[in-house]
């Protein structure tokens, strides 16, 4: 089981854009998750990240090693990413579209992020709001 948090993972320097930074962190983290990169989609999340529906993190953590463990292909698409950032608190909302196994669900998520250590990390995430 990883750590809540890699803290030894390198993320470029933030610029003085947050909404550019942010924009980047959305897509590098849907490409690991299409990807099934584990450990660098993992690692796009705080360490006081809160799973829905009163999920522990434990039981959050091992659904999603399960669930990219899978066989299979998987898509991940963001669009009509609008990015709110206000300091070191910032929301993603975005249509996603997700395809695996003949099926796609394409539904609206909001991340709520924070800047830590100069990353912007995932927060929170919700769909359909």
């Amino acid at each position: 089981m990883l750590p809540r948090a890699a803290a030894s993972y390198a993320a470029p320097s933030p610029s003085t854009n947050a909404s550019e930074d942010i924009r980047r962190a959305v897509n590098e983290w849907a490409a690991a998750w299409q990807s099934k990169n584990i450990d660098t989609y993992l690692r796009h999340y705080a360490s006081d990240f809160t799973p829905a529906a009163g999920l522990a993190y434990s039981a959050w953590l091992q659904q999603r090693r399960d669930r990219l463990g899978r066989p299979g292909e998987i898509t991940v698409q963001v669009s009509d990413l609008d990015i709110k950032a206000d300091g070191s608190r910032a929301t993603a909302r975005f249509t996603q579209a997700y395809s695996a196994q003949g099926k796609t669900l394409r539904e609206t998520k909001t991340l709520t992020l924070a800047l830590r250590d100069g990353q912007w990390l995932i927060h929170q995430e919700r769909i359909g709001q």
